[in-house]
């Protein structure tokens, strides 16, 4: 949805971590998953992004966004569109968030990321897209609500997909549970609290 305001450009999975070779956007962004496709502190072999986390820091006027979704959808999304095994789907969901957690706790060394819930995406665009744009000091945009139609992996999305919205926090700390991912309930619940 960002990529579709005016003064900003989004990369998809974009590895090369080059978006800084962009002319004429004032906002350059690059959407990349933890762990798979990029991690905190860089990993060798590297088999990931050229850049890290960490090296992104180092940009100046960096804006980190973390999207925090309902864990039973997210690993249920990892198995099947990602065709991994359960257990690779529960360690990219709980490194994740480990990982976002990690960030959100550094606000004084670093700019703080803005927590973006799933759900309220989906339930209250405008809003969410508002605060998101703030951050990166651009104006509201009508035409960040229409960004559903230009995500090529989707094609022919007429409307925001609100049968994607998790069960809620009681069920998504329940699931946990089930998953014997207990010990993220913590987590889950404060980063949360602390999203857009």
């Amino acid at each position: 949805m960002l990529g579709s305001h005016p003064e900003v450009v989004l990369f998809n999975e974009n590895w090369k971590c080059n978006e800084h070779t962009i002319l004429s956007k004032r906002v350059r962004g690059n959407k990349l998953c933890v762990p798979n496709q990029i991690e905190l502190e860089h990993q060798e072999p590297n088999e990931k992004a050229a850049l890290s986390i960490r090296d992104y820091q180092k940009i100046t006027s960096l804006q980190i966004f973390g999207v925090l979704r309902s864990p039973e959808a997210v690993i249920k999304s990892i198995q099947v569109r990602g065709r991994q095994n359960l257990e690779t789907a529960k360690f990219r969901w709980s490194r994740a968030l480990e990982v976002l957690d990690q960030l959100h706790g550094e606000q004084g060394r670093h700019s703080a990321p803005i927590i973006v819930h799933f759900d309220r995406l989906l339930s209250v665009p405008e809003l969410v897209m508002r605060k998101c744009l703030k951050s990166l000091g651009c104006a509201f945009s009508d035409e960040v609500l229409k960004g559903y139609k230009f995500t090529h992996q989707y094609p022919g999305n007429s409307k925001i997909n609100m049968d994607k919205m998790g069960p809620g926090t009681d069920a998504d700390l329940a699931f946990l549970d089930q998953a014997g991912l207990s010990q993220y309930k913590q987590i889950y619940s404060r980063l949360s609290k602390a999203s857009v």
